[in-house]
């Protein structure tokens, strides 16, 4: 997986460098927003396999939760920088609609049907993954907006070539840049939420006293705490009110706590702190 992910970054990154190259010689500014594009997802799948290597490094004495959070503040610095590029391309597109350019075809289809046929080859590479990985589908979707904004490219060279309707290269690096604009705000938004340790979902203590109150010895839950170390890997910690009970006996109990609350809640990592007594914080 790590090997084809690697050709799919190599290939983006050399679709972003082209159509770099050939929006400023064909002067499209719709070329250079999906190489814009482009860019950013080439950037998100370096970080993907930064992520594979990092969680194959493993932990540390001082960093006791591995590097897994350093792909998320790399995915935040990124998405801060392709946010201020998506105005100024929005920007640009505005001035090429109010002052429209004539557009060098003969660059423009080219390099923007080589984009397409890259896209689709990465889309290809990783289609069998998809399913498998949370990163690798996150990849895989971009792919799939790559290849759509790349088919707008093509299909637009193609309408301004016939009808000389060059205003559509503005209209298409505006639509473009707005597309990137707001995966860039989603981006940011889940890094800002992983980071402030905010729960993937609304913690509810009812519902997860009703998904327990089933389990021998089970009394009660407080001081529950939910929160993403990175996407798709969620943490809980809580405090169980049990009866009393032999030590030898807690070690099923504490596995079924577990599997119920990963099948219900999709928690994956779940540390638990046993207690006897009634409990007088608020919490409870």
């Amino acid at each position: 997986m790590k090997s084809k992910l690697i050709v799919v970054f190599l290939l983006n990154l050399s679709i972003a460098i082209a159509e770099t190259v050939g929006g400023i010689f064909s002067r499209s500014y719709a070329l250079l927003s999906d190489a814009l594009h482009n860019f950013q997802d080439s950037i998100s799948q370096l970080f993907s396999l930064l992520a594979i290597y990092l969680s194959e490094k493993g932990r540390t004495r001082r960093y006791t939760f591995g590097f897994k959070r350093y792909e998320i503040l790399a995915a935040l610095l990124n998405a801060s920088v392709i946010f201020f590029l998506s105005f100024l391309m929005i920007y640009r597109g505005i001035e090429r609609i109010i002052s429209p350019v004539v557009v060098k075809f003969s660059v423009l289809l080219p390099v923007s049907v080589l984009g397409l046929v890259a896209n689709f080859v990465s889309i290809l590479l990783l289609h069998a993954h998809a399913k498998s990985s949370l990163n690798i589908k996150s990849t895989y979707l971009h792919l799939l907006s790559d290849t759509f904004s790349s088919v707008a490219v093509v299909i637009g060279a193609i309408i301004m070539k016939i009808f000389n309707f060059y205003m559509l290269d503005g209209i298409l690096a505006i639509l473009i840049g707005v597309f990137i604009l707001k995966e860039a705000f989603e981006v940011v938004r889940e890094s800002l939420r992983i980071f402030l340790q905010v729960s993937p979902f609304p913690v509810d203590e009812t519902q997860i006293l009703d998904l327990l109150k089933h389990i021998k010895g089970f009394k009660g839950v407080h001081h529950i705490h939910v929160w993403s170390l990175k996407d798709g890997e969620t943490h809980l910690e809580a405090h169980l009110e049990m009866e009393d009970m032999m030590l030898s006996e807690t070690a099923g109990i504490m596995r079924e706590i577990s599997e119920t609350l990963k099948k219900h809640l999709n928690i994956n990592h779940i540390t638990l702190q046993l207690e006897t007594g009634d409990c007088n914080q608020k919490e409870c």
